[in-house]
């Protein structure tokens, strides 16, 4: 079991394995192409953008740590149907 590990350290390894995540998810998404399976292959892709925004956040949110108007800005588009941000 590890001791502590940095904020910004737990944020990228949370992206690397949402980037795992996406990837792995492609591959079942061709699989579901392949077999012309359209059920699982519309959950797949749905997942994979979710998967994809989270990375996104992950990255942004280890990189920009501090920024207050940045983080605002993040998380609008992380969860669009929370409207828009507030400057």
């Amino acid at each position: 079991m590890r001791g502590y590990v940095p904020p910004r350290e737990m944020l990228r390894e949370l992206m690397e394995d949402n980037k795992h995540i996406a990837g792995r998810c492609e591959k079942a998404h061709e699989l579901c192409d392949e077999h012309k399976d359209s059920g699982p292959r519309v959950c797949s892709k749905s997942f994979i953008d979710e998967t994809e925004r989270r990375t996104w956040f992950l990255f942004e949110a280890s990189r920009q740590e501090g920024s207050t108007r940045h983080r605002a800005v993040a998380i609008a588009l992380a969860h669009p149907a929370r409207g828009r941000f507030s400057h």
